[in-house]
């Protein structure tokens, strides 16, 4: 009977590809098939007449049941983009890759997570549905209208704003792909929302919260049923308290628990949106009180794996082959 088999979309140049697919093969319960676009990876998926298909990689078919972990991470601008010296070559190579990578994600195979459940990732729809298993979320306005926003501000007083898409932005490079940059968090100052004309705010939809204040924050990793969470003492400096992503080497992460209320809530909010994993957001004020900001996906883990001997790559290893099993 063949193997059963986890095709990783990504690269193990990307260290959480490479610490779950080396846990995978330790424990020798399934083949592990990296499409690595940066490590000579040969492939041949064929259809016959009849659409019926055969996927070989490296010169081995694989069996026609697979689980799909998509860690698509072809970003231009970093270490995980595609190489060589041309530019242009380089932006129609990454296109072609990443086209190839959402074929496999919908030719029917099980694929974690699921094409479903990343439909709507945008952060009002998550805190909708935070909210409906018993999270605090923040007020919330995104909006193009001027006015609008300043009566928001006002009934609010201290207001932050983000971006909508959770998008990246930055200069456009010579092949035509955009090097990114990520969107901080920034503060709304009531002067600077009167200074900017009304064409400025209509130019596109922007993402504005009130602020809450915090006692300090939390990074919950879920994979499948399994979760561990980390306390961020992002008020201990003045760069780390409105986005700890500005200073994350100082932000001081370390293990914690979750109550069992919080605990309920985010297995609850998981299981409502459908994902197998993600990397979830919270604030503590000082009342105690947990907030939901949002639910990153693909978030980044590595750091946070090594402050607890390698659980979250165990994590993984443990909902990829249960779900290998089904």
């Amino acid at each position: 009977m063949m193997q059963p088999a986890l095709v990783i979309l990504g690269t193990r140049a990307d260290p959480h590809v490479e610490r779950v697919a080396r846990e995978l093969e330790r424990r020798g319960a399934a083949s592990v098939v990296v499409l690595d676009y940066l490590r000579d990876t040969r492939f041949a998926l064929e259809q016959d007449s009849a659409g019926r298909g055969a996927f070989h990689v490296n010169g081995t078919r694989l069996p026609d049941a697979y689980v799909v972990w998509d860690r698509m991470k072809i970003l231009p601008g970093t270490e995980l983009y595609v190489p060589g010296d041309d530019d242009a070559a380089r932006g129609y190579a990454a296109q072609e890759w990443r086209a190839f990578y959402r074929l496999l994600c919908g030719l029917g195979a099980q694929v974690v997570n699921s094409l479903a459940s990343r439909a709507c990732m945008i952060k009002p729809y998550q805190q909708a549905i935070a909210a409906s298993v018993g999270f605090r979320v923040p007020p919330t306005l995104i909006s193009n209208d001027k006015q609008s926003v300043q009566v928001f501000h006002r009934e609010h007083e201290r207001v932050i704003m983000k971006s909508v898409s959770a998008g990246k932005v930055g200069t456009v490079g010579d092949g035509g792909e955009n090097i990114p940059y990520v969107v901080m968090t920034m503060q709304v100052a009531p002067e600077d929302l009167a200074a900017a004309t009304a064409e400025e705010l209509a130019y596109c939809p922007h993402f504005f919260q009130r602020e809450i204040a915090k006692s300090h924050e939390l990074r919950v990793v879920y994979v499948e049923d399994q979760l561990r969470a980390f306390r961020i003492e992002s008020q201990r400096n003045e760069r780390t308290a409105l986005d700890w992503r500005k200073a994350i080497e100082i932000a001081g992460f370390s293990p914690t628990e979750l109550d069992a209320g919080t605990a309920a809530k985010v297995h609850g909010f998981m299981q409502r949106m459908g994902l197998f994993m993600g990397s979830l957001d919270l604030i503590v004020d000082p009342d105690g009180q947990v907030w939901f900001l949002e639910c990153n996906q693909d978030g980044a883990w590595g750091w946070l794996d090594d402050l607890v001997d390698g659980a979250v790559t165990r994590m993984f290893a443990d909902g990829l082959t249960k779900r290998l099993r089904c």
